[in-house]
Protein backbone atom coordinates (compact mmCIF):
# COMPACT_ATOMS: atom_id res chain seq x y z
CA UNK A 1 0.00 0.00 0.00
CA UNK A 2 2.54 1.90 0.66
CA UNK A 3 4.43 1.65 -2.60
CA UNK A 4 1.64 2.26 -4.17
CA UNK A 5 0.83 6.04 -2.85
CA UNK A 6 4.33 6.57 -3.20
CA UNK A 7 4.19 5.62 -6.73
CA UNK A 8 1.00 7.91 -7.34
CA UNK A 9 2.73 10.68 -5.69
CA UNK A 10 6.01 10.64 -8.07
CA UNK A 11 3.80 10.26 -10.82
CA UNK A 12 1.59 13.28 -9.64
CA UNK A 13 4.99 15.07 -9.19
CA UNK A 14 6.26 14.35 -12.87
CA UNK A 15 2.94 15.47 -14.72
CA UNK A 16 2.99 18.48 -13.36
CA UNK A 17 3.41 21.59 -15.65
CA UNK A 18 5.92 24.31 -14.23
CA UNK A 19 4.51 27.03 -16.24
CA UNK A 20 1.97 29.28 -14.65
CA UNK A 21 -0.24 28.26 -17.13
CA UNK A 22 -4.08 27.18 -15.78
CA UNK A 23 -4.36 23.42 -15.66
CA UNK A 24 -7.21 21.63 -14.11
CA UNK A 25 -7.29 21.44 -10.48
CA UNK A 26 -5.59 17.68 -9.34
CA UNK A 27 -8.41 16.11 -7.50
CA UNK A 28 -7.09 12.44 -5.69
CA UNK A 29 -9.89 10.63 -3.34
CA UNK A 30 -9.27 8.25 -0.93
CA UNK A 31 -8.57 4.74 -2.01
CA UNK A 32 -11.56 2.91 -1.71
CA UNK A 33 -11.27 -0.50 0.39
CA UNK A 34 -11.39 -3.55 -1.71
CA UNK A 35 -14.00 -6.50 -0.40
CA UNK A 36 -11.01 -8.41 -0.58
CA UNK A 37 -8.89 -6.12 1.87
CA UNK A 38 -12.02 -5.88 4.41
CA UNK A 39 -11.94 -9.67 4.49
CA UNK A 40 -8.78 -9.56 5.64
CA UNK A 41 -9.28 -6.93 7.90
CA UNK A 42 -12.12 -8.90 9.74
CA UNK A 43 -9.91 -12.27 10.01
CA UNK A 44 -6.98 -10.11 11.63
CA UNK A 45 -6.24 -10.53 15.40
CA UNK A 46 -6.87 -7.12 17.82
CA UNK A 47 -3.42 -6.26 16.92
CA UNK A 48 -3.60 -6.73 13.02
CA UNK A 49 -6.57 -4.81 12.87
CA UNK A 50 -4.94 -1.51 15.05
CA UNK A 51 -2.06 -1.86 12.58
CA UNK A 52 -4.39 -1.62 9.59
CA UNK A 53 -6.33 1.28 11.02
CA UNK A 54 -2.84 2.99 11.36
CA UNK A 55 -2.07 2.15 7.48
CA UNK A 56 -5.16 3.48 6.41
CA UNK A 57 -4.95 6.72 8.42
CA UNK A 58 -1.37 7.17 7.20
CA UNK A 59 -2.80 6.70 3.38
CA UNK A 60 -5.58 8.94 3.94
CA UNK A 61 -3.24 11.71 5.64
CA UNK A 62 -1.25 11.54 2.50
CA UNK A 63 -3.66 12.10 -0.28
CA UNK A 64 -5.54 14.24 1.87
CA UNK A 65 -2.06 16.86 2.19
CA UNK A 66 -1.44 15.70 -1.96
CA UNK A 67 -5.50 17.44 -2.26
CA UNK A 68 -3.93 20.58 -0.96
CA UNK A 69 -1.67 20.85 -3.90
CA UNK A 70 -2.82 22.91 -6.84
CA UNK A 71 -1.95 24.77 -10.30
CA UNK A 72 -1.21 27.97 -8.18
CA UNK A 73 1.43 26.60 -6.32
CA UNK A 74 4.38 27.07 -7.08
CA UNK A 75 6.58 24.06 -8.31
CA UNK A 76 9.12 24.49 -5.30
CA UNK A 77 6.28 24.07 -2.51
CA UNK A 78 4.44 21.50 -4.67
CA UNK A 79 7.89 19.60 -4.13
CA UNK A 80 8.48 20.43 -0.97
CA UNK A 81 5.00 19.29 -0.09
CA UNK A 82 5.27 15.90 -2.00
CA UNK A 83 9.03 15.60 -0.29
CA UNK A 84 7.36 16.10 3.47
CA UNK A 85 5.11 13.70 2.53
CA UNK A 86 7.09 11.29 1.62
CA UNK A 87 9.09 11.27 4.30
CA UNK A 88 5.91 11.06 6.89
CA UNK A 89 5.13 7.95 4.46
CA UNK A 90 8.31 6.23 5.48
CA UNK A 91 7.42 7.49 8.89
CA UNK A 92 4.39 5.78 8.64
CA UNK A 93 5.65 2.28 7.04
CA UNK A 94 9.05 2.35 9.54
CA UNK A 95 6.03 2.58 12.19
CA UNK A 96 4.38 -0.38 10.79
CA UNK A 97 7.59 -2.45 10.33
CA UNK A 98 8.24 -2.22 13.73
CA UNK A 99 4.24 -3.03 14.62
CA UNK A 100 4.70 -5.81 12.59
CA UNK A 101 7.43 -7.45 14.08
CA UNK A 102 6.44 -6.73 17.66
CA UNK A 103 2.58 -8.40 16.43
CA UNK A 104 4.83 -11.86 15.81
CA UNK A 105 7.06 -11.33 18.31
CA UNK A 106 3.99 -11.06 21.04
CA UNK A 107 2.43 -13.76 19.07
CA UNK A 108 5.16 -16.62 19.30
CA UNK A 109 5.58 -15.30 23.49
CA UNK A 110 1.69 -15.92 23.82
CA UNK A 111 2.83 -19.62 22.20
CA UNK A 112 5.18 -19.80 24.67
CA UNK A 113 2.45 -19.31 27.83
CA UNK A 114 -0.02 -21.43 26.32
CA UNK A 115 2.49 -24.47 26.21
CA UNK A 116 3.59 -23.03 29.52
CA UNK A 117 -0.09 -23.49 30.42
CA UNK A 118 -0.45 -26.69 29.26
CA UNK A 119 2.52 -28.16 31.17
CA UNK A 120 1.40 -26.42 34.35
CA UNK A 121 -2.21 -27.98 33.97
CA UNK A 122 -0.48 -31.71 33.19
CA UNK A 123 1.91 -30.82 36.60
CA UNK A 124 -1.37 -29.77 38.40
CA UNK A 125 -3.08 -33.26 37.37
CA UNK A 126 0.15 -35.22 38.17
CA UNK A 127 0.57 -33.52 41.72
CA UNK A 128 -3.06 -34.09 42.23
CA UNK A 129 -3.10 -37.62 41.16
CA UNK A 130 0.32 -38.14 43.45
CA UNK A 131 -1.29 -36.52 46.60
CA UNK A 132 -4.10 -39.45 46.68
CA UNK A 133 -0.86 -41.76 45.96
CA UNK A 134 0.75 -40.06 49.15
CA UNK A 135 -2.54 -40.15 51.77
CA UNK A 136 -3.17 -43.57 51.10
CA UNK A 137 0.29 -44.80 51.88
CA UNK A 138 0.03 -42.64 54.37
CA UNK A 139 -2.95 -44.08 55.79
CA UNK A 140 -1.08 -47.67 55.54
CA UNK A 141 1.84 -46.40 57.35
CA UNK A 142 -0.39 -45.47 59.89
CA UNK A 143 -1.76 -49.31 60.03
CA UNK A 144 1.62 -50.68 59.77
CA UNK A 145 2.55 -48.58 62.79
CA UNK A 146 -0.06 -49.81 64.83
CA UNK A 147 0.43 -53.30 64.18
CA UNK A 148 4.16 -52.52 64.95
CA UNK A 149 3.44 -51.33 68.28
CA UNK A 150 1.39 -54.20 68.90
CA UNK A 151 4.26 -56.56 68.06
CA UNK A 152 6.30 -54.62 70.22
CA UNK A 153 4.32 -54.71 72.90
CA UNK A 154 4.11 -58.92 72.23
CA UNK A 155 7.78 -58.98 71.72
CA UNK A 156 8.32 -57.06 75.30
CA UNK A 157 6.66 -60.03 76.65
CA UNK A 158 8.68 -62.19 75.02
CA UNK A 159 12.07 -61.16 76.23
CA UNK A 160 10.92 -60.99 79.42
CA UNK A 161 10.30 -64.74 79.70
CA UNK A 162 13.66 -65.02 77.70
CA UNK A 163 15.42 -63.35 80.23
CA UNK A 164 14.07 -65.04 82.97
CA UNK A 165 14.87 -68.61 80.68
CA UNK A 166 18.09 -67.16 80.50
CA UNK A 167 18.69 -66.26 84.43
CA UNK A 168 17.76 -70.26 84.63
CA UNK A 169 19.77 -71.46 81.74
CA UNK A 170 22.87 -69.45 83.14
CA UNK A 171 22.03 -71.28 86.65
CA UNK A 172 22.26 -75.26 84.63
CA UNK A 173 25.52 -74.02 82.96
CA UNK A 174 27.44 -73.39 85.93
CA UNK A 175 26.02 -76.65 87.35
CA UNK A 176 26.92 -78.05 83.63
CA UNK A 177 30.34 -77.12 83.88
CA UNK A 178 30.94 -79.00 87.50
CA UNK A 179 30.05 -81.87 86.05
CA UNK A 180 32.21 -81.07 83.39
CA UNK A 181 35.42 -80.64 85.12
CA UNK A 182 34.42 -83.82 87.06
CA UNK A 183 33.98 -86.09 83.84
CA UNK A 184 36.97 -84.10 82.62
CA UNK A 185 39.10 -85.06 85.59
CA UNK A 186 37.76 -88.69 85.35
CA UNK A 187 38.96 -88.81 81.66
CA UNK A 188 42.21 -87.67 82.40
CA UNK A 189 42.97 -90.38 84.85
CA UNK A 190 41.44 -93.23 82.77
CA UNK A 191 43.50 -91.80 79.61
CA UNK A 192 46.74 -91.74 81.97
CA UNK A 193 45.62 -95.30 82.79
CA UNK A 194 44.80 -96.39 79.20
CA UNK A 195 48.25 -95.20 77.80
CA UNK A 196 49.88 -96.68 80.64
CA UNK A 197 48.61 -100.06 80.00
CA UNK A 198 49.03 -99.46 76.37
CA UNK A 199 52.93 -98.46 76.62
CA UNK A 200 53.87 -101.59 78.76
CA UNK A 201 51.51 -103.68 75.78
CA UNK A 202 53.29 -102.06 72.97
CA UNK A 203 56.95 -103.27 75.24
CA UNK A 204 55.72 -106.77 76.00
CA UNK A 205 55.08 -106.73 72.17
CA UNK A 206 57.24 -108.15 70.27
CA UNK A 207 55.08 -109.18 66.56
CA UNK A 208 56.51 -107.69 63.73
CA UNK A 209 54.21 -105.77 61.50
CA UNK A 210 56.48 -106.62 58.42
CA UNK A 211 59.17 -109.18 58.00
CA UNK A 212 62.75 -109.41 56.65
CA UNK A 213 61.73 -110.22 53.54
CA UNK A 214 59.51 -107.35 52.99
CA UNK A 215 62.69 -105.32 53.73
CA UNK A 216 64.33 -107.03 51.65
CA UNK A 217 62.15 -106.13 48.61
CA UNK A 218 61.53 -102.70 49.38
CA UNK A 219 65.12 -102.52 49.44
CA UNK A 220 65.74 -103.71 46.01
CA UNK A 221 63.25 -101.94 44.76
CA UNK A 222 64.29 -98.63 45.95
CA UNK A 223 68.00 -99.84 44.65
CA UNK A 224 65.62 -100.49 41.12
CA UNK A 225 64.56 -96.54 41.08
CA UNK A 226 68.07 -94.94 41.34
CA UNK A 227 69.50 -97.19 38.67
CA UNK A 228 66.54 -96.23 36.04
CA UNK A 229 67.08 -92.61 36.66
CA UNK A 230 70.54 -92.50 36.59
CA UNK A 231 70.69 -94.64 33.17
CA UNK A 232 68.11 -92.04 32.31
CA UNK A 233 69.95 -89.38 33.36
CA UNK A 234 73.10 -90.30 31.33
CA UNK A 235 71.52 -91.59 27.94
CA UNK A 236 69.44 -88.51 27.40
CA UNK A 237 70.91 -85.28 29.27
CA UNK A 238 73.77 -83.47 26.76
CA UNK A 239 77.07 -82.80 28.40
CA UNK A 240 80.35 -81.09 26.94
CA UNK A 241 83.43 -82.73 25.87
CA UNK A 242 85.62 -80.85 28.55
CA UNK A 243 85.68 -80.25 31.95
CA UNK A 244 83.60 -77.08 32.88
CA UNK A 245 86.76 -74.76 34.31
CA UNK A 246 84.19 -72.16 35.58
CA UNK A 247 82.77 -73.59 38.03
CA UNK A 248 83.43 -72.34 41.53
CA UNK A 249 85.54 -73.77 44.14
CA UNK A 250 83.19 -74.34 46.61
CA UNK A 251 81.07 -76.99 43.95
CA UNK A 252 83.88 -78.35 43.35
CA UNK A 253 84.24 -79.62 46.99
CA UNK A 254 80.73 -80.52 47.45
CA UNK A 255 81.06 -83.05 45.00
CA UNK A 256 83.99 -84.20 46.01
CA UNK A 257 82.80 -84.69 49.04
CA UNK A 258 79.62 -86.55 47.83
CA UNK A 259 81.13 -88.58 45.49
CA UNK A 260 84.98 -89.58 46.93
CA UNK A 261 88.29 -88.36 45.39
CA UNK A 262 89.18 -90.83 42.57
CA UNK A 263 85.03 -90.92 41.70
CA UNK A 264 84.99 -87.43 41.50
CA UNK A 265 88.15 -87.43 39.65
CA UNK A 266 87.29 -90.05 37.22
CA UNK A 267 84.65 -87.80 36.30
CA UNK A 268 86.46 -84.54 35.98
CA UNK A 269 88.77 -86.64 32.87
CA UNK A 270 85.65 -86.75 30.86
CA UNK A 271 87.00 -89.79 29.11
CA UNK A 272 84.96 -90.21 26.15
CA UNK A 273 85.03 -94.46 26.16
CA UNK A 274 83.89 -94.43 30.09
CA UNK A 275 81.99 -90.98 30.37
CA UNK A 276 78.59 -92.17 30.10
CA UNK A 277 79.04 -94.77 32.58
CA UNK A 278 80.69 -92.83 34.89
CA UNK A 279 78.17 -90.39 35.06
CA UNK A 280 75.61 -92.93 35.24
CA UNK A 281 77.61 -94.12 38.75
CA UNK A 282 78.01 -91.05 40.24
CA UNK A 283 74.68 -90.23 40.26
CA UNK A 284 73.52 -93.80 41.52
CA UNK A 285 76.63 -93.46 44.30
CA UNK A 286 75.27 -89.93 45.21
CA UNK A 287 71.62 -90.79 45.37
CA UNK A 288 72.52 -94.37 47.56
CA UNK A 289 74.14 -92.08 50.10
CA UNK A 290 71.35 -89.28 50.35
CA UNK A 291 68.27 -92.24 50.20
CA UNK A 292 70.04 -94.07 52.13
CA UNK A 293 70.97 -90.96 54.96
CA UNK A 294 66.95 -90.50 55.06
CA UNK A 295 66.25 -94.21 55.33
CA UNK A 296 68.82 -95.00 59.02
CA UNK A 297 67.17 -91.09 59.82
CA UNK A 298 65.88 -91.00 63.09
CA UNK A 299 64.41 -87.82 62.21
CA UNK A 300 64.50 -86.87 58.77
CA UNK A 301 65.59 -83.43 58.33
CA UNK A 302 67.22 -83.07 61.84
CA UNK A 303 70.60 -85.14 61.88
CA UNK A 304 71.72 -83.86 64.98
CA UNK A 305 68.63 -85.08 66.98
CA UNK A 306 68.92 -88.28 65.00
CA UNK A 307 72.28 -89.15 66.01
CA UNK A 308 71.68 -88.35 69.70
CA UNK A 309 68.47 -90.86 69.49
CA UNK A 310 70.47 -93.64 67.57
CA UNK A 311 73.22 -93.06 70.63
CA UNK A 312 70.38 -93.87 73.29
CA UNK A 313 69.17 -96.52 71.65
CA UNK A 314 72.98 -98.43 71.19
CA UNK A 315 73.03 -97.81 75.11
CA UNK A 316 69.70 -99.48 75.74
CA UNK A 317 70.30 -102.00 73.07
CA UNK A 318 73.23 -103.00 74.97
CA UNK A 319 72.17 -102.63 78.70
CA UNK A 320 68.38 -104.06 78.02
CA UNK A 321 66.35 -107.02 76.52
CA UNK A 322 66.40 -107.00 72.82
CA UNK A 323 62.06 -107.21 72.93
CA UNK A 324 62.80 -103.82 75.53
CA UNK A 325 65.09 -102.01 73.25
CA UNK A 326 62.87 -103.10 70.20
CA UNK A 327 59.70 -101.90 71.14
CA UNK A 328 61.36 -98.09 72.31
CA UNK A 329 62.68 -97.92 69.15
CA UNK A 330 59.15 -98.13 67.50
CA UNK A 331 58.07 -95.87 69.60
CA UNK A 332 59.96 -93.49 69.57
CA UNK A 333 60.43 -93.51 65.33
CA UNK A 334 57.00 -93.16 65.37
CA UNK A 335 56.71 -90.62 67.44
CA UNK A 336 58.81 -88.25 65.64
CA UNK A 337 57.30 -88.82 62.46
CA UNK A 338 53.55 -88.85 62.46
CA UNK A 339 51.69 -90.56 59.63
CA UNK A 340 50.16 -87.23 58.73
CA UNK A 341 53.33 -85.40 58.31
CA UNK A 342 55.80 -87.82 57.32
CA UNK A 343 56.09 -86.99 53.50
CA UNK A 344 58.54 -86.45 51.27
CA UNK A 345 57.05 -83.02 50.38
CA UNK A 346 56.98 -82.19 54.34
CA UNK A 347 60.36 -82.76 54.84
CA UNK A 348 61.51 -81.15 51.03
CA UNK A 349 63.44 -84.38 50.23
CA UNK A 350 62.92 -83.68 46.26
CA UNK A 351 64.69 -80.32 47.26
CA UNK A 352 67.29 -82.48 48.73
CA UNK A 353 68.31 -84.56 45.81
CA UNK A 354 67.53 -81.80 43.42
CA UNK A 355 70.27 -79.89 45.79
CA UNK A 356 73.18 -82.39 45.47
CA UNK A 357 72.55 -83.81 42.46
CA UNK A 358 72.53 -80.43 40.03
CA UNK A 359 76.37 -79.69 41.02
CA UNK A 360 77.70 -83.14 39.88
CA UNK A 361 75.75 -82.57 36.51
CA UNK A 362 76.96 -79.49 36.22
CA UNK A 363 80.34 -81.10 37.10
CA UNK A 364 79.87 -83.96 34.24
CA UNK A 365 79.37 -81.12 31.54
CA UNK A 366 75.59 -80.52 31.52
CA UNK A 367 75.36 -76.45 30.24
CA UNK A 368 73.29 -74.84 32.75
CA UNK A 369 73.71 -72.59 35.71
CA UNK A 370 73.51 -73.25 39.15
CA UNK A 371 69.58 -71.91 39.69
CA UNK A 372 69.16 -73.24 35.96
CA UNK A 373 70.09 -76.93 37.25
CA UNK A 374 68.33 -76.81 40.16
CA UNK A 375 65.17 -75.62 38.77
CA UNK A 376 65.07 -78.42 36.19
CA UNK A 377 65.65 -81.40 38.13
CA UNK A 378 62.71 -80.00 40.28
CA UNK A 379 60.85 -79.20 37.50
CA UNK A 380 61.05 -81.73 34.90
CA UNK A 381 62.05 -84.65 36.86
CA UNK A 382 60.53 -83.90 40.21
CA UNK A 383 58.26 -87.33 39.59
CA UNK A 384 61.23 -89.77 39.28
CA UNK A 385 62.88 -88.16 42.06
CA UNK A 386 60.11 -88.07 44.06
CA UNK A 387 59.34 -91.83 43.75
CA UNK A 388 63.07 -92.47 44.72
CA UNK A 389 61.75 -90.83 48.11
CA UNK A 390 58.60 -92.67 48.67
CA UNK A 391 60.55 -95.98 48.62
CA UNK A 392 63.38 -94.36 50.88
CA UNK A 393 60.62 -93.38 52.93
CA UNK A 394 58.80 -96.53 53.14
CA UNK A 395 62.16 -98.55 54.18
CA UNK A 396 62.77 -96.28 57.20
CA UNK A 397 59.01 -97.19 58.13
CA UNK A 398 60.03 -100.75 57.88
CA UNK A 399 63.51 -101.05 59.49
CA UNK A 400 62.74 -98.50 62.09
CA UNK A 401 58.72 -98.98 63.27
CA UNK A 402 57.26 -102.08 61.65
CA UNK A 403 59.76 -104.66 62.35
CA UNK A 404 60.77 -104.96 66.02
CA UNK A 405 62.04 -108.30 66.90
CA UNK A 406 65.57 -107.54 65.42
CA UNK A 407 67.82 -105.03 63.66
CA UNK A 408 68.07 -104.07 60.23
CA UNK A 409 70.51 -101.99 59.12
CA UNK A 410 71.49 -100.25 55.32
CA UNK A 411 74.90 -100.80 54.11
CA UNK A 412 76.47 -98.17 52.12
CA UNK A 413 80.40 -98.45 50.97
CA UNK A 414 82.46 -95.03 50.67
CA UNK A 415 85.19 -94.47 47.72
CA UNK A 416 88.56 -95.67 48.54
CA UNK A 417 87.83 -98.59 50.57
CA UNK A 418 89.13 -102.21 49.44
CA UNK A 419 86.93 -104.76 47.75
CA UNK A 420 85.84 -108.00 50.02
CA UNK A 421 83.79 -110.70 47.74
CA UNK A 422 82.62 -111.60 50.96
CA UNK A 423 80.45 -108.60 52.06
CA UNK A 424 80.06 -107.03 48.34
CA UNK A 425 79.37 -106.97 45.02
CA UNK A 426 81.27 -106.15 41.61
CA UNK A 427 78.77 -103.76 39.95
CA UNK A 428 81.10 -104.50 36.99
CA UNK A 429 82.33 -107.97 37.51
CA UNK A 430 86.00 -106.14 36.73
CA UNK A 431 88.20 -109.75 37.59
CA UNK A 432 91.75 -107.89 36.85
CA UNK A 433 92.88 -104.91 37.87
CA UNK A 434 92.67 -102.36 41.03
CA UNK A 435 90.39 -103.88 43.84
CA UNK A 436 89.02 -99.86 45.61
CA UNK A 437 86.03 -99.45 45.62
CA UNK A 438 85.13 -95.95 43.91
CA UNK A 439 81.16 -95.86 44.90
CA UNK A 440 78.58 -97.95 46.00
CA UNK A 441 75.57 -98.54 43.06
CA UNK A 442 73.40 -100.45 45.00
CA UNK A 443 72.57 -100.47 48.73
CA UNK A 444 73.09 -103.74 51.32
CA UNK A 445 71.30 -105.08 53.90
CA UNK A 446 72.10 -106.47 57.37
CA UNK A 447 71.01 -108.20 60.11
CA UNK A 448 72.61 -107.01 63.54
CA UNK A 449 72.53 -109.65 66.27
CA UNK A 450 72.81 -107.84 69.99
CA UNK A 451 75.51 -109.96 72.06
CA UNK A 452 73.89 -111.17 75.60
CA UNK A 453 77.28 -110.13 77.42
CA UNK A 454 78.65 -107.09 78.00
CA UNK A 455 82.04 -106.09 76.14
CA UNK A 456 80.96 -108.95 72.90
CA UNK A 457 80.59 -107.07 69.88
CA UNK A 458 77.35 -107.48 67.43
CA UNK A 459 77.50 -110.17 64.74
CA UNK A 460 76.33 -108.51 61.46
CA UNK A 461 74.47 -111.44 59.12
CA UNK A 462 74.59 -110.26 54.96
CA UNK A 463 71.04 -110.39 53.75
CA UNK A 464 71.71 -108.24 50.68
CA UNK A 465 75.32 -107.56 49.17
CA UNK A 466 75.83 -103.77 48.25
CA UNK A 467 76.81 -103.70 44.76
CA UNK A 468 80.08 -101.08 44.20
CA UNK A 469 81.88 -99.69 41.35
CA UNK A 470 85.87 -100.61 41.30
CA UNK A 471 88.59 -98.21 40.07
CA UNK A 472 89.69 -101.48 37.99
CA UNK A 473 86.78 -101.21 35.49
CA UNK A 474 87.92 -97.90 34.75
CA UNK A 475 91.47 -97.04 35.32
CA UNK A 476 92.98 -100.13 33.87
Amino acid sequence: MFDALRNTIISFTTSSSPTKTSAPRLSLRKPSTSSSYNEHVRASTASGRALSITTSTASTAVIESTNTIGPADSPNNQESQLAETLKALDAERATVTRLQQENISLGRKNLSLERENLSLSRQSASFEGNSATLELSVRELRDKLHESELLVDSLSSQVQSLEHAQKQLVTSKARIRELEASLASAQRLVEVKTQELLSAKEFLTVADDASVADARRQLETLNSEIFQFAAFVAETFTFDSTFPSHLPPDTLTGVEHLLGEQLFSLLRDHNEDIFEVMVQVCLQNALCCLAGGITRSWSVGDYPASDILAGVYNRIRLTGSSRVAGSWRAITRSAVHTAATFTPEQYSVIDLFATHLAPVLRVAGWAKSANEAYDTLMTEHHDKLNVIALASFKLNKLLGEQIISTDLDLVYIRGGEPFSSESMTDGFEASDGSQVVLGTTDLGLVQKKWPVEKGVESEEIILLKPKVALAGSFLD
